[in-house]
């Protein structure tokens, strides 16, 4: 079964209407849970979803829903990862905010499936939650801010450096070498 979504859901402006959600509701009852319990899963994640969200970044809501999803075997789970939100400079917005956390919510968000999913048990899809709405603060195009900075000092010939960052954000690092100031080389550490 087909729909589309951005018919059936939003309207010109692209605001969400109310009855288009309880359609949207009922046609993901069908796809993904045709059972009682998946029916509540969905009953309570919709009606229970913000509230969880505000309180410790949708972790419990993703617990719940993994959790659910794995006594559900026999249904597609399609788990979600994201960096955060922040409506408040939309027109439209209901000023709820769920901070990136120094690019922590997105990790969290992966940490929280791999709690659940591994390579012998693998979730089915992931979703990287993204509308471009760069008013909602959901892009990840822009990149996501770790909040780095550092510090660094000369002393004759060498040079130390202390990162202000959350160390698990950072892949590595690179130094480089200039000799004019100008054109920059990497510099075997």
């Amino acid at each position: 079964m087909a729909f589309n979504i951005r018919q059936s859901l939003f309207d010109r402006d692209g605001m969400l209407r109310e009855k288009a959600a309880e359609q949207y509701k009922e046609q993901l009852s069908k796809l993904f849970f045709e059972s009682p319990e998946g029916q509540a899963l969905l009953d309570e994640g919709i009606e229970s979803g913000w509230s969880d969200m505000m309180v410790d970044f949708g972790m419990s809501y993703l617990s719940k829903f993994y959790k659910a999803g794995l006594g559900l075997p026999q249904q597609e789970t399609i788990g979600a990862a994201y960096k955060g939100f922040d409506d408040t400079l939309a027109s439209w917005g209901q000023n709820r905010i769920v901070t990136q956390r120094c690019g922590h919510t997105w990790l969290q968000t992966f940490d929280e499936i791999n709690g659940f999913y591994n390579s012998t048990n693998q979730l089915d899809a992931l979703q990287l939650v993204t509308w471009n709405d760069y008013e909602e603060g959901t892009e990840i195009e822009s990149g996501i801010d770790n909040c780095f900075s550092m510090s660094a000092s000369m002393s004759g010939n060498s040079l130390s450096w202390t990162p202000n960052v959350y160390e698990d954000t950072i892949d590595h690092y690179v130094v480089y070498i200039s000799a004019d100031g100008q054109n920059l080389m990497p510099l075997n550490t």
